[in-house]
């Protein structure tokens, strides 16, 4: 549209040729289809349950009112620079309003960040708080809302986990859950009482059950090493959703006391790079190829390993 404001009057819908009617609902009584033949002169206004206006590759949809014909004389629509209708946001959408196009209103991902350092018979995770902060200036560049919970228990785990599954994402366009800790075979880690929890029955299989997070991104973060078991496949209906290892299964995964783990390093260095432009996807590939090589220069060999189908995501897309 060339204006920057569009008014649709009822003289202006009478003049539309060719009106879609929505399927599946009958006219009301008395009324003539609105299919080429000619309204009723003796009751000259709309009968029809519903219209569709097609308008810029947009359909937008009036529903009837009580009376059964359509009340409003004008619609006012105010466009943005790229054509898209802008919504105040003061302005609440009625329910049979879908707007397409979705994470133009949509927030950065919630990130959380489970750092188990001190662990109950094992030696102290030294190195991981380097993890921690590096993680938390990466995101919060990227206008993400980051929470960490410190030296969890299980039971916290658990705790904060149900507490995800009670959270409202409909304004977020994903989830980040980052895991800092042992770990062993078959997606066990280990939490910071030695109490051990699986990645894939306490963690993901919830938060995959989310109603607000359905078709959105889930991304898991783990930096733990991993024993010598075969993972279970993941059933189809928990799309949307990847896991990202520091490590394969069999190996270990190297943290320097210093600098934090090797993984961690590479990710937030590139995504610090890369993440407002490249698509999620394409940026752990890179993740895992620069580990390789960072690890073998440092003497470790560690080749990180992803699970999971996780369509485009690009954090730059919800960033202002």
């Amino acid at each position: 549209m060339a204006t920057d404001r569009v008014n649709h009057t009822l003289e202006d819908a009478a003049n539309l040729s060719s009106p879609q009617v929505v399927e599946g609902q009958e006219q009301a009584s008395g009324s003539n289809g609105l299919n080429g033949s000619n309204i009723n002169e003796e009751r000259p206004r709309f009968q029809a349950t519903s219209m569709v206006i097609e308008w810029n590759g947009e359909s937008i949809s009036e529903v009837r009112n009580g009376t059964g014909h359509f009340e409003p004389v004008s619609m006012t629509f105010k466009l943005d620079d790229q054509g898209n209708i802008e919504i105040p946001s003061d302005v609440s959408l009625p329910e049979w309003i879908t707007v397409k196009d979705q994470h133009r209103k949509l927030e950065p991902p919630l990130v959380y960040i489970f750092n188990h350092e001190i662990i109950k018979n094992h030696a102290d995770r030294t190195g991981s708080a380097k993890d921690v902060e590096n993680l938390q200036n990466t995101f919060n560049r990227l206008k993400c809302r980051v929470e960490v919970v410190e030296n969890p228990k299980k039971i916290d785990v658990t705790e904060t986990i149900k507490k995800l599954e009670n959270t409202n994402f409909d304004h977020l366009s994903a989830l980040v859950v980052i895991i800092l800790s042992h770990g062993g075979g078959n997606e066990i880690i280990v939490a910071c009482d030695d109490e051990k929890y699986h990645l894939d029955n306490d963690v993901l299989d919830p938060i995959c059950k989310i109603r607000s997070l359905r078709g959105k991104p889930k991304i898991l973060i783990v930096q733990a090493c991993k024993g010598g078991l075969e993972a279970d496949a993941k059933p189809e209906e928990y799309g949307h959703y990847l896991k990202c290892y520091s490590t394969s299964e069999g190996y270990k995964a190297y943290r320097d006391s210093v600098y934090g783990s090797i993984y961690i390093q590479v990710l937030c260095k590139i995504m610090d790079q890369d993440a407002l432009r490249k698509d999620f996807r394409e940026i752990i590939k890179d993740v895992n190829e620069k580990t390789v090589v960072e690890s073998i220069r440092l003497q470790h060999k560690q080749v990180p390993s992803t699970e999971g189908i996780l369509q485009p995501f690009c954090f730059g897309d919800y960033v202002d």
